[in-house]
């Protein structure tokens, strides 16, 4: 009996999207269905320091198209406006938040260090449901009427935003798409359908925490990838720096798999398709996060 385990490889081809976690996994909500264990907590330790995104970005960056800016959530970082002038003079940059600490105060910020540039700021928000009941159930009461807010004053400063929500019920994409067009509409706002990102539910983290679900042990096997184009998977042109090293996925900077080096000269181009989450991705055949 075979009792050993090859998983596929996926080699990164060129880095084309470049993520900081910068407030590990600090945040100032906490969402039951969180992949990442995110906790309230806000010690000078759990943030990236400066000097890392400096030192990151003097490598051989020539085929970046993006940065992105994540946690827990980014704005706890103190020096988030530093480092958002310093990515910004390479590429575009997307600011992965809930949109809870965004007032109009820190939006004229974000705009003014927008307008010393020609790159683009694009806030990405997070709502995992087109109804407030059913939205702050998932994360934390206040939290809907917040993010409207937030992309009221986006819209009125001319900073591009986009929505992104987990499917925790598994709906209908295409319901779930329009109930979010159909809000902000309402509310006056611009969103269209490929403004829009769903992603599935990943069990892991504060969700199987809560729900007391163990690791399911689905891998990706040869014959998974027979006829599934590689291309489309996020680590084959992304990265993840964050305070223990680089890893392959934003989905996997917990886990152990995810790591691929220190540096991102000493990391390896070699992913090992191994976990749960890389099972998810090859499933829904579309990148989870880029």
């Amino acid at each position: 009996m075979q009792l050993t385990y090859k998983a596929p490889c996926a080699k990164l081809v060129k880095l084309e999207n470049l993520w900081f976690q910068l407030s590990n996994v600090a945040c100032n909500i906490k969402c039951k269905h969180c992949y990442l264990d995110c906790y309230q907590n806000t010690k000078k330790k759990n943030f990236l320091s400066i000097d890392k995104v400096i030192n990151i970005l003097k490598f051989n960056l020539n085929d970046l198209k993006r940065i992105y800016l994540t946690g827990g959530e980014p704005f706890l970082h103190p020096k988030i406006n530093d480092i958002l002038r310093l990515c910004l003079q390479k590429s575009n940059v997307t600011i992965c938040t809930n949109g809870t600490l965004l007032n109009e105060k820190k939006i004229k910020v974000l705009k003014n260090i927008e307008d010393e540039t020609h790159n683009k700021i694009l806030i990405r928000l997070s709502l995992d449901h087109f109804t407030e009941g059913r939205n702050d159930e998932y994360r934390a009461r206040g939290v809907f009427k917040k993010v409207i807010n937030a992309s009221t004053i986006l819209q009125r400063y001319g900073i591009k935003y986009d929505l992104i929500c987990v499917n925790l019920k598994n709906e209908d994409e295409n319901i779930l798409k329009n109930g979010f067009v159909s809000l902000f509409t309402r509310h006056k706002l611009n969103l269209d359908l490929n403004d829009i990102k769903i992603l599935p539910m990943l069990k892991m983290g504060n969700y199987a925490k809560y729900y007391n679900i163990s690791e399911i042990h689905k891998h990706v096997t040869f014959e998974d990838i027979k006829n599934f184009d590689m291309e489309i998977l996020d680590c084959k042109n992304s990265r993840v720096v964050t305070i223990n090293g680089i890893y392959s996925c934003p989905a996997l900077v917990n886990d152990p798999r995810g790591k691929l080096g220190e540096t991102l000269q000493d990391s390896s181009c070699n992913v090992y398709l191994e976990t749960q989450t890389c099972f998810d991705c090859v499933k829904r055949q579309d990148k989870l996060f880029g």
